[in-house]
């Protein structure tokens, strides 16, 4: 059993929320493929270099740095650039740390 892995859902897929006194802008992450087992170049979809590189072209002029799941509460905050995917067991950890909720207005 593999993890889920998610994507960007897209440049106007977004909330404009206040995190730490600052308005930001959470884009909305949706189900992309689940492989079989690890995630090894030949268990991704034919098509993800394409999917990657038109995401990294929708956000080359705004970086993101927050994230969620569309029916999701947990803002997740992105600590690298050109973030396109991810997998689910890597939110909350390292790269993709959840953001309190207390300071989300």
């Amino acid at each position: 059993m593999g993890a889920y892995v998610y994507k960007l859902a897209g440049r106007k897929n977004y909330l404009e929320l206040n995190i730490e006194g600052k308005q930001e802008l959470v884009f909305e992450l949706k189900y992309w493929w689940k492989p079989s087992y690890g995630l090894t170049d030949e268990c991704k979809p034919k098509n993800y270099r394409v999917v990657v590189n038109r995401l990294k072209k929708q956000f080359k002029d705004e970086p993101v740095r927050f994230i969620r799941f569309v029916d999701g509460y947990c803002v997740f905050r992105v600590t690298h650039d050109d973030f396109t995917d991810v997998i689910d067991d890597e939110l909350g950890n390292a790269c993709y740390p959840a953001v309190d909720p207390s300071l989300i207005k």
